[in-house]
């Protein structure tokens, strides 16, 4: 079993990272998951995130400082845990960024897996 982070925005399921920047930006990254549908990501030869542990969703959840945040379990897509994938699907970020204070992490978290499509089943936090 896997496990997606979701921001709640006024019922729309979010991916997190995106969901805290504006604009163009936002609107360029923003993923919107639905409950028992498959979603892939918005670029080509990308990746969504997800953890392979509940615990680990957790930790991450309660290291983001942020409210409206929900864990769902799902299904995914060829799952990969290699993570020298990670870097490449940012490439271009500063460019689409044009003079926003882009923040990202060098490495996932502790157990993210990259897939090429997830879809919620329900929601367990």
């Amino acid at each position: 079993m896997y496990y997606k982070v979701v921001f709640n925005d006024e019922g729309r399921l979010l991916s997190v990272s995106p969901s805290c920047w504006w604009g163009r930006l936002r609107q360029a990254f923003e993923v919107v998951y639905k409950l028992n549908e498959w979603v892939y990501p918005k670029f080509e030869n990308s990746k969504l995130f997800v953890f392979s542990s509940l615990a680990a969703a957790k930790e991450f959840v309660s290291r983001t400082e942020r409210n409206h945040l929900h864990i769902y379990e799902c299904e995914v897509e060829n799952p990969e845990k290699e993570t020298s994938y990670f870097v490449p699907y940012l490439d271009g970020i500063e460019d689409l960024a044009n003079g926003y204070d882009v923040q990202y992490a060098p490495c996932p978290y502790t157990d993210t897996v990259f897939a090429d499509g997830v879809k919620l089943i329900r929601k367990v936090y």
